[in-house]
Protein backbone atom coordinates (compact mmCIF):
# COMPACT_ATOMS: atom_id res chain seq x y z
CA UNK A 1 0.00 0.00 0.00
CA UNK A 2 2.68 2.39 1.01
CA UNK A 3 4.73 1.78 -2.38
CA UNK A 4 1.06 2.42 -4.29
CA UNK A 5 0.97 5.46 -2.69
CA UNK A 6 4.59 6.58 -3.03
CA UNK A 7 4.43 5.63 -6.73
CA UNK A 8 0.90 7.70 -7.50
CA UNK A 9 2.58 10.58 -5.40
CA UNK A 10 5.79 10.71 -7.82
CA UNK A 11 3.65 10.10 -10.59
CA UNK A 12 1.12 13.19 -9.90
CA UNK A 13 4.05 15.16 -8.27
CA UNK A 14 4.98 16.83 -11.81
CA UNK A 15 1.01 18.11 -12.39
CA UNK A 16 1.03 19.13 -8.84
CA UNK A 17 4.28 21.48 -9.56
CA UNK A 18 2.90 22.89 -12.65
CA UNK A 19 -0.59 23.96 -10.82
CA UNK A 20 0.86 25.15 -7.93
CA UNK A 21 3.51 27.20 -9.82
CA UNK A 22 1.13 28.53 -13.00
CA UNK A 23 -1.68 28.75 -11.02
CA UNK A 24 -2.05 28.47 -7.15
CA UNK A 25 0.41 30.91 -6.58
CA UNK A 26 -0.31 33.61 -9.33
CA UNK A 27 -3.74 33.39 -7.64
CA UNK A 28 -2.52 33.69 -4.42
CA UNK A 29 -0.17 36.77 -4.90
CA UNK A 30 -3.12 38.62 -7.14
CA UNK A 31 -5.44 38.03 -3.60
CA UNK A 32 -2.14 39.42 -1.04
CA UNK A 33 -1.96 42.17 -3.85
CA UNK A 34 -5.41 43.33 -3.63
CA UNK A 35 -5.53 43.97 0.04
CA UNK A 36 -2.31 45.91 -0.34
CA UNK A 37 -2.46 49.57 -0.27
CA UNK A 38 0.38 52.11 0.16
CA UNK A 39 -0.15 54.57 3.11
CA UNK A 40 1.71 58.09 2.87
CA UNK A 41 4.80 56.90 3.35
CA UNK A 42 4.91 54.04 0.16
CA UNK A 43 4.71 51.73 2.45
CA UNK A 44 2.25 48.79 1.84
CA UNK A 45 -0.60 48.19 4.60
CA UNK A 46 -3.22 45.74 4.44
CA UNK A 47 -6.47 47.18 3.84
CA UNK A 48 -10.19 46.26 2.30
CA UNK A 49 -10.65 49.56 0.57
CA UNK A 50 -10.08 48.19 -2.71
CA UNK A 51 -12.41 46.19 -2.79
CA UNK A 52 -15.14 48.36 -1.03
CA UNK A 53 -13.91 50.44 -4.44
CA UNK A 54 -15.65 47.91 -6.53
CA UNK A 55 -19.08 48.12 -5.10
CA UNK A 56 -19.75 51.44 -6.93
CA UNK A 57 -21.99 51.64 -9.86
CA UNK A 58 -19.43 51.97 -12.24
CA UNK A 59 -17.67 48.62 -11.29
CA UNK A 60 -20.78 47.00 -10.55
CA UNK A 61 -22.16 48.04 -14.33
CA UNK A 62 -18.45 46.33 -15.67
CA UNK A 63 -19.89 42.93 -14.05
CA UNK A 64 -23.39 42.92 -15.16
CA UNK A 65 -21.62 43.87 -18.91
CA UNK A 66 -19.50 40.98 -18.35
CA UNK A 67 -21.73 38.75 -17.02
CA UNK A 68 -24.47 39.71 -19.80
CA UNK A 69 -22.09 39.79 -22.73
CA UNK A 70 -20.42 35.94 -21.80
CA UNK A 71 -24.19 34.23 -20.74
CA UNK A 72 -25.04 35.08 -24.48
CA UNK A 73 -22.07 34.30 -25.96
CA UNK A 74 -22.43 30.79 -24.17
CA UNK A 75 -25.87 30.53 -25.28
CA UNK A 76 -25.59 31.48 -29.09
CA UNK A 77 -22.43 29.88 -29.54
CA UNK A 78 -24.36 26.43 -27.58
CA UNK A 79 -27.46 26.73 -30.49
CA UNK A 80 -25.20 27.50 -33.46
CA UNK A 81 -22.75 24.63 -32.86
CA UNK A 82 -25.38 22.36 -32.40
CA UNK A 83 -26.93 23.21 -35.66
CA UNK A 84 -23.05 22.74 -37.10
CA UNK A 85 -22.44 19.68 -35.37
CA UNK A 86 -26.29 17.82 -36.74
CA UNK A 87 -25.15 19.55 -40.27
CA UNK A 88 -21.03 18.05 -39.75
CA UNK A 89 -22.58 14.26 -38.41
CA UNK A 90 -24.89 13.67 -41.70
CA UNK A 91 -22.58 14.76 -44.19
CA UNK A 92 -19.91 12.22 -45.82
CA UNK A 93 -16.59 11.94 -44.57
CA UNK A 94 -15.15 14.27 -46.96
CA UNK A 95 -17.18 17.54 -46.59
CA UNK A 96 -17.30 16.65 -42.89
CA UNK A 97 -13.77 17.14 -42.77
CA UNK A 98 -13.66 20.18 -44.79
CA UNK A 99 -16.77 21.56 -42.58
CA UNK A 100 -14.82 20.68 -39.79
CA UNK A 101 -11.92 22.70 -40.95
CA UNK A 102 -13.62 26.04 -42.15
CA UNK A 103 -15.29 25.57 -38.30
CA UNK A 104 -11.68 25.67 -36.84
CA UNK A 105 -10.40 28.62 -38.46
CA UNK A 106 -11.04 31.21 -35.68
CA UNK A 107 -8.53 29.26 -33.29
CA UNK A 108 -5.64 29.54 -36.15
CA UNK A 109 -6.12 33.04 -36.57
CA UNK A 110 -4.75 35.90 -34.15
CA UNK A 111 -7.83 37.29 -32.16
CA UNK A 112 -6.51 40.99 -32.96
CA UNK A 113 -7.71 39.61 -37.09
CA UNK A 114 -10.48 38.22 -36.11
CA UNK A 115 -11.29 41.53 -34.61
CA UNK A 116 -10.03 44.25 -37.09
CA UNK A 117 -11.88 41.92 -39.78
CA UNK A 118 -15.61 42.26 -37.70
CA UNK A 119 -14.66 46.17 -37.56
CA UNK A 120 -14.45 45.98 -41.82
CA UNK A 121 -17.83 44.16 -41.56
CA UNK A 122 -19.97 45.95 -39.37
CA UNK A 123 -18.43 49.69 -39.80
CA UNK A 124 -20.60 52.26 -41.55
CA UNK A 125 -19.16 51.35 -44.59
CA UNK A 126 -18.52 47.83 -44.03
CA UNK A 127 -20.04 44.83 -45.97
CA UNK A 128 -23.26 44.93 -44.15
CA UNK A 129 -24.21 48.18 -44.14
CA UNK A 130 -23.38 47.98 -47.70
CA UNK A 131 -25.73 45.21 -48.40
CA UNK A 132 -27.91 46.32 -46.07
CA UNK A 133 -28.13 49.76 -48.09
CA UNK A 134 -27.93 48.20 -51.60
CA UNK A 135 -31.12 46.18 -50.88
CA UNK A 136 -33.19 49.53 -49.73
CA UNK A 137 -33.75 47.89 -46.26
CA UNK A 138 -31.73 51.19 -44.78
CA UNK A 139 -31.38 54.89 -46.35
CA UNK A 140 -28.41 55.51 -43.87
CA UNK A 141 -25.41 53.40 -42.27
CA UNK A 142 -26.52 51.49 -38.73
CA UNK A 143 -24.10 52.43 -36.54
CA UNK A 144 -23.56 48.11 -35.51
CA UNK A 145 -19.83 48.77 -33.90
CA UNK A 146 -18.92 49.64 -30.19
CA UNK A 147 -21.73 48.04 -28.41
CA UNK A 148 -22.32 44.98 -26.56
CA UNK A 149 -23.85 43.53 -29.56
CA UNK A 150 -20.89 43.66 -31.68
CA UNK A 151 -18.71 42.37 -28.75
CA UNK A 152 -21.26 39.33 -28.63
CA UNK A 153 -21.18 38.60 -32.42
CA UNK A 154 -17.37 38.57 -32.23
CA UNK A 155 -16.81 36.64 -29.29
CA UNK A 156 -19.29 34.16 -30.91
CA UNK A 157 -17.42 33.63 -34.06
CA UNK A 158 -14.08 33.23 -32.29
CA UNK A 159 -15.60 30.63 -29.26
CA UNK A 160 -17.88 28.30 -31.66
CA UNK A 161 -15.30 25.86 -31.80
CA UNK A 162 -15.41 25.16 -27.92
CA UNK A 163 -18.60 24.83 -28.23
CA UNK A 164 -19.64 22.98 -31.64
CA UNK A 165 -16.64 20.20 -31.51
CA UNK A 166 -17.92 18.87 -27.85
CA UNK A 167 -21.48 18.31 -29.04
CA UNK A 168 -20.36 16.74 -32.65
CA UNK A 169 -17.81 14.08 -30.66
CA UNK A 170 -20.97 13.50 -28.13
CA UNK A 171 -23.32 13.07 -31.46
CA UNK A 172 -20.93 10.84 -33.53
CA UNK A 173 -20.70 8.71 -30.50
CA UNK A 174 -24.79 7.96 -30.71
CA UNK A 175 -25.12 4.35 -31.93
CA UNK A 176 -27.77 4.73 -35.15
CA UNK A 177 -29.45 1.47 -33.72
CA UNK A 178 -31.23 4.05 -31.23
CA UNK A 179 -32.56 5.64 -34.23
CA UNK A 180 -33.62 2.13 -36.10
CA UNK A 181 -35.69 1.16 -32.69
CA UNK A 182 -37.37 4.40 -32.82
CA UNK A 183 -38.50 4.25 -36.15
CA UNK A 184 -39.81 1.14 -35.58
CA UNK A 185 -41.92 1.82 -32.69
CA UNK A 186 -42.98 4.72 -34.97
CA UNK A 187 -41.07 7.64 -33.23
CA UNK A 188 -41.04 10.99 -35.47
CA UNK A 189 -38.30 12.58 -36.04
CA UNK A 190 -39.08 15.24 -33.82
CA UNK A 191 -39.48 12.80 -30.90
CA UNK A 192 -36.36 11.05 -31.61
CA UNK A 193 -35.03 14.80 -31.38
CA UNK A 194 -36.06 15.47 -27.95
CA UNK A 195 -36.25 11.92 -26.52
CA UNK A 196 -32.45 10.29 -28.25
CA UNK A 197 -30.44 12.89 -29.18
CA UNK A 198 -31.13 15.48 -26.43
CA UNK A 199 -30.45 13.63 -23.48
CA UNK A 200 -27.53 12.33 -24.77
CA UNK A 201 -25.95 15.46 -25.96
CA UNK A 202 -27.22 18.13 -23.44
CA UNK A 203 -23.82 17.11 -21.18
CA UNK A 204 -21.67 17.83 -23.86
CA UNK A 205 -23.64 21.08 -24.53
CA UNK A 206 -23.45 21.85 -20.96
CA UNK A 207 -19.50 21.37 -20.95
CA UNK A 208 -18.74 24.04 -24.42
CA UNK A 209 -20.97 26.12 -22.70
CA UNK A 210 -18.74 26.49 -19.60
CA UNK A 211 -15.64 26.64 -21.52
CA UNK A 212 -17.22 29.40 -23.55
CA UNK A 213 -18.00 31.04 -20.85
CA UNK A 214 -14.92 30.96 -19.30
CA UNK A 215 -13.18 32.25 -22.13
CA UNK A 216 -15.90 35.16 -22.65
CA UNK A 217 -15.43 36.56 -19.42
CA UNK A 218 -11.38 36.83 -19.44
CA UNK A 219 -11.63 37.86 -23.48
CA UNK A 220 -9.64 41.48 -23.52
CA UNK A 221 -9.14 41.53 -27.73
CA UNK A 222 -12.20 41.04 -29.02
CA UNK A 223 -13.94 43.31 -26.64
CA UNK A 224 -11.34 46.01 -26.79
CA UNK A 225 -11.66 46.03 -30.49
CA UNK A 226 -15.56 46.04 -31.40
CA UNK A 227 -16.44 47.82 -27.42
CA UNK A 228 -14.13 50.24 -27.81
CA UNK A 229 -14.25 53.01 -24.90
CA UNK A 230 -18.28 52.61 -24.64
CA UNK A 231 -18.41 48.82 -23.73
CA UNK A 232 -16.14 48.32 -20.77
CA UNK A 233 -15.75 44.68 -19.86
CA UNK A 234 -13.81 43.50 -16.25
CA UNK A 235 -10.34 42.42 -18.23
CA UNK A 236 -10.54 45.74 -19.78
CA UNK A 237 -11.28 47.48 -16.40
CA UNK A 238 -8.25 45.52 -14.97
CA UNK A 239 -6.22 46.69 -18.00
CA UNK A 240 -7.11 50.31 -17.17
CA UNK A 241 -6.83 49.82 -13.27
CA UNK A 242 -2.95 48.48 -13.92
CA UNK A 243 -1.65 50.14 -16.70
CA UNK A 244 -3.04 53.82 -16.99
CA UNK A 245 -3.75 54.29 -13.42
CA UNK A 246 -1.31 52.25 -11.86
CA UNK A 247 -3.28 51.02 -8.82
CA UNK A 248 -2.51 47.66 -8.44
CA UNK A 249 -4.71 47.27 -5.80
CA UNK A 250 -7.87 47.92 -7.44
CA UNK A 251 -7.07 45.92 -10.37
CA UNK A 252 -6.34 42.64 -8.33
CA UNK A 253 -9.40 43.52 -6.96
CA UNK A 254 -11.44 43.24 -9.45
CA UNK A 255 -9.35 40.16 -10.78
CA UNK A 256 -10.51 38.23 -8.20
CA UNK A 257 -13.88 39.69 -8.22
CA UNK A 258 -13.66 37.87 -12.01
CA UNK A 259 -12.19 34.62 -10.93
CA UNK A 260 -14.76 34.17 -8.59
CA UNK A 261 -17.62 35.23 -11.25
CA UNK A 262 -16.06 32.92 -13.67
CA UNK A 263 -15.94 29.98 -11.52
CA UNK A 264 -19.17 29.51 -9.88
CA UNK A 265 -20.97 29.41 -12.88
CA UNK A 266 -18.53 26.85 -14.16
CA UNK A 267 -19.31 25.26 -10.86
CA UNK A 268 -22.90 25.28 -11.59
CA UNK A 269 -22.51 24.08 -15.15
CA UNK A 270 -20.51 20.86 -13.55
CA UNK A 271 -23.49 20.90 -11.28
CA UNK A 272 -26.03 20.43 -13.69
CA UNK A 273 -24.26 18.18 -15.89
CA UNK A 274 -23.89 15.40 -13.00
CA UNK A 275 -27.55 15.86 -12.17
CA UNK A 276 -28.25 15.08 -15.96
CA UNK A 277 -25.86 12.59 -16.66
CA UNK A 278 -27.10 10.73 -13.55
CA UNK A 279 -23.74 11.28 -11.10
CA UNK A 280 -24.06 13.03 -7.85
Amino acid sequence: MNTTFRSAVLLTLPVLIFVVVLFVLPVAMLLLSSFGLPDQNGDVVPSFAAYDGIWNARTGKVFLTSLAISLSVALLTTVIGLQFALIINKMRPTAASLLTVVLFLPLATSEIVIGYGWLIILGRNGVVNLALQGLGLISAPLSLLYSPAAVVVGLTGLLLPFSALPILTSLSSIDSNLYLAGQSLGASRLRMAFEITFPLVRGAMLSGAAVVYALAMSAFAIPSVLGGQRVQTAPLNIYINYINLFDHASGSAVACMLLILVMIPILLFARGKNLLTGRV
